[in-house]
């Protein structure tokens, strides 16, 4: 199946989740907001050639990772503890999309630049100490998975040199959108709640993945296996 049927029908997911959202139905939820991550694993599958590559192989962990914390999330009302765990398998997500951008970019042979780090370690320090005080038990998973998207913004920064323009873009907007979703909730949840939090959080989280995981098939193939010449085949027989 053509990609760009991939692309409509996971839009068409997120709208519904959408809808859902605003009806305050939840129990609909479970399956809007579990298609979401499954038709993107689903794309991964059948849209790249067969066989196996670093790149693939870290985007489908992340958007695994990703479905498991969406799962975990829609049940945090039932204990704190789904909350914890939504946190931990997003972790997973976040770390293994940071590991994809720096394989690529030392793929693609892009030197690290720390200046890049600035503008990224400037807003987690202004958000966290935004927050600081109304995060309680929580403090120290906020903290550590603050820091870990961070990581995975700044890893998204190097790749602004990819030679590949358009991957370079939308891997940079998948990664801001994430971050901007994870900050309105945050701040929708420990700081100020506000009307059509819920919406805005979905919204950006599902276009962040949409974009990142386009951005990323782009570098999904596996590595071409090298043909052996006919003389080196002969001479193999030979010893």
């Amino acid at each position: 199946m053509k990609k760009t049927y991939w692309i409509l029908f996971y839009l068409i997911a997120l709208v519904t989740d959408g809808v859902f959202i605003y009806m305050q139905d939840e129990s609909l939820r479970v399956f809007s907001k579990t298609a979401l991550m499954l038709t993107l694993l689903l794309m991964v599958k059948y849209t790249t050639p067969k066989g196996s590559s670093r790149i693939k192989s870290l985007l489908f962990t992340a958007l695994a990772a990703s479905l498991l914390g969406d799962v975990l999330l829609l049940f945090e009302v039932r204990s704190p503890d789904f909350f914890l765990g939504g946190i931990g398998a997003f972790l997973v997500a976040q770390l293994a999309y940071a590991l994809a951008f720096n394989h690529l970019r030392v793929l693609k042979g892009i030197a690290f630049r720390l200046v890049a780090l600035v503008p990224v370690v400037a807003y987690y320090v202004c958000l966290i100490a935004l927050l600081w005080e109304h995060l309680g038990a929580l403090r120290v998973p906020v903290l550590v998975y603050g820091a870990v998207i961070s990581m995975m913004l700044a890893m998204a920064l190097q790749l602004a040199r990819l030679k590949n323009r358009r991957s370079a873009l939308l891997i940079f907007g998948g990664a801001l959108l994430f971050v901007v979703s994870d900050s309105t909730l945050a701040l929708n949840r420990f700081y100020e709640p506000f009307r059509g939090a819920g919406l805005v959080v979905m919204g950006t989280y599902g276009f962040a993945q949409l974009l990142l995981t386009l951005g990323l098939l782009n570098h999904a193939a596996p590595p071409p296996v090298k043909r052996k010449s006919e003389e080196a085949m002969r001479m193999e027989l030979l010893n």
